[in-house]
């Protein structure tokens, strides 16, 4: 691991402290599985057959209740940030992260969650509003570098979990297309944004926003957070191993 990041956690974040107490998931020995069971808890904590995609938030439990009382499906940064506190209560190092496609100021963009795997020594990168990870031949699933690369060199994953989609469209609660998902995600592998740390609105720290990016001519714009109309001034990043590490 590397400075670059900072991971909160519920000893020190009472916001944190709260969301392990109120929201209780099945614990496993795995620390890979408990990830999943995380995954499939936030995906189906907001399956409502309306929508609303402009709903701000920044905090796990509001976001839940809000839902809840008013029967709403959430964002898919909504929807990140419940798996990454959730993540972070149960002692994981998680970090939300922005994915943009080419455009120089990219609207288009999607919110994926990774999480540092103890028993496997990599990231894992998850989808909570697809309820979906990913996996490559051999069945590993991928870190969101990973994944890009993937993209990058024309290859398809496979993608694990996304099959429960399915069934809900019985109850048509999601219009969900494995090609088009596919596609879309291949859309937004260009350019990526993450804080440098992670934590609840209960606990205050310096925020710095990272961009890596390839082109030189990116340096020094101000980079909006679309969903929540953050605005925020992204510090340019290179160096790949470093973003990613």
């Amino acid at each position: 691991m590397n400075n670059l990041y900072f991971y909160s956690n519920p000893l020190i974040d009472i916001g944190l402290k709260k969301v392990k107490e109120n929201i209780k998931i099945i614990a496993s020995d795995n620390d890979f599985k408990q990830c999943v069971s995380i995954l499939k808890w936030t995906f189906y904590n907001f399956l409502y057959l309306k929508e609303d995609e402009n709903y701000n938030n920044d905090y796990a439990l509001e976001i839940i209740n809000y839902a809840k009382i008013n029967k709403l499906r959430v964002n898919c940064l909504c929807h990140a940030i419940v798996m990454n506190e959730l993540l972070l209560s149960y002692g994981y190092k998680s970090r939300k992260i922005f994915c943009f496609n080419d455009d120089y100021m990219p609207k288009n963009n999607h919110v994926l969650v990774e999480a540092y795997i103890d028993s496997m020594k990599k990231w894992v990168v998850f989808d909570p509003t697809a309820n979906s990870y990913f996996t490559d031949g051999n069945k590993v699933p991928l870190s969101l570098k990973e994944l890009s690369k993937l993209f990058s060199e024309n290859r398809i994953p496979n993608i694990a979990y996304s099959k429960t989609l399915k069934i809900d469209n019985l109850h048509k609660i999601l219009d969900y297309n494995e090609d088009n998902y596919i596609k879309y995600l291949n859309s937004v592998m260009y350019k990526f944004l993450s804080c440098s740390t992670q934590h609840t609105k209960y606990f205050l720290k310096e925020e710095v926003y990272y961009l890596l990016v390839s082109e030189s001519d990116y340096i020094g714009i101000d980079y909006i957070v679309w969903e929540t109309g953050k605005k925020c001034k992204a510090k340019i990043i290179k160096n790949e191993e470093l973003f990613w590490r």
